[in-house]
């Protein structure tokens, strides 16, 4: 496939480094040429300094003859404006990244008016998969749906408290189909057979059916965990969107946000939640607000060695679930 990404950012640089490992032909248009010259340093593609929402470049770029355009640049209105060129040069699939909530939910304008077929928003999908993995039972750091979200693959980590340590495969007896289909040990991946034992600090790759994961969880922990008090560090884009979707479960949410002015603005979009103005590093502060109690605690301000903090401070006072955002990947 003939693929157009418009913006050489670190999500617009991942797309093409991924897509042309698989062979697809990429081109990068990146307005900044510091930018584009760094990601033409770095990745195996064709990059275009230009404006990618222009036509001329477009066109530059090969518009007409590409099967997918994917608009990922920071500016929402550039992607938009972008994806509706496309349409015009009858580019099959259009992708646009939009941050901005309220393009996504307004009426005015529906995403085929506008020429998009799929909408990217970073925080309504990290919010989603934060969510999901305090709705899994079991204490996993992925999670992943197949056939319509009736298989499920998890990354099961391998803890003191596991029941099978040192266990080969073959005399775990499962109640339900599972499948172990890969272990992570020491940077190596392995694929094991029945002969092959858990060991500590492994991380399991199961494919399980979605229907039987309380009874694994049952299975290898006989006291469930349930969410239902949640804890919410920081009054980001994440943090309101984590919120209305555990709050729409029925979950008990609780949300601390340093900024006065940004409480009173969360207290009008999340009505369910309950906000908290102080300095969520404040020990003595997440205290009175029952971090010891709580089932799960995210973080998500926009500092990593905050969220960091208070997850290890968190987990060292017995919280059940913890997750930190971190955007730096070193």
């Amino acid at each position: 496939m003939k693929i157009i990404i418009i913006g050489a950012g670190k999500v617009g640089c991942q797309i093409a480094k991924t897509l042309s490992s698989e062979n697809h032909d990429v081109i990068l248009i990146e307005k900044d040429d510091i930018i584009r010259q760094s990601a033409q340093n770095n990745l195996d593609v064709l990059t275009i300094l230009g404006n990618g929402a222009d036509v001329h470049i477009l066109e530059e770029s090969g518009i007409k003859q590409a099967d997918m355009l994917i608009a990922v640049t920071n500016s929402d209105e550039a992607n938009i404006l972008a994806c509706m060129t496309a349409k015009q040069y009858d580019v099959p699939k259009k992708v646009a990244r939009i941050r901005n909530i309220e393009y996504i939910h307004n009426n005015a304008f529906s995403k085929e008016q506008l020429g998009i077929d799929f909408v990217i928003n970073p925080e309504i999908a990290t919010a989603k998969q934060i969510v999901k993995l305090f709705k899994s039972p079991i204490n996993v750091a992925q999670v992943e749906s197949f056939a319509g979200g009736k298989v499920q693959l998890l990354e099961l980590k391998i803890e003191e408290n596991f029941p099978f340590i040192n266990q080969k495969l073959k005399n775990i007896k499962f109640e339900y189909p599972i499948l172990v289909a890969a272990i992570f040990r020491k940077d190596k991946i392995i694929i094991p057979d029945g002969e092959e034992k858990i060991v500590l600090s492994d991380n399991l790759y199961i494919l399980i059916e979605k229907n039987n994961i309380l009874h694994l969880n049952e299975f290898i922990n006989k006291n469930p965990l349930k969410m239902q008090n949640i804890m919410i560090l920081g009054g980001s884009k994440i943090g309101i969107q984590t919120a209305l979707i555990l709050t729409r479960l029925g979950i008990k949410t609780k949300l601390i946000e340093v900024n006065k002015e940004k409480c009173e603005k969360l207290a009008e979009k999340l009505p369910d939640t309950l906000i908290i103005n102080g300095d969520g590093t404040n020990i003595e502060l997440l205290k009175s607000e029952g971090i010891e109690n709580v089932d799960g605690l995210v973080t998500v301000t926009g500092i990593d060695e905050e969220n960091l903090l208070v997850a290890l401070l968190a987990k060292h006072l017995g919280t059940k679930r913890v997750v930190a955002k971190i955007d730096r990947t070193n």
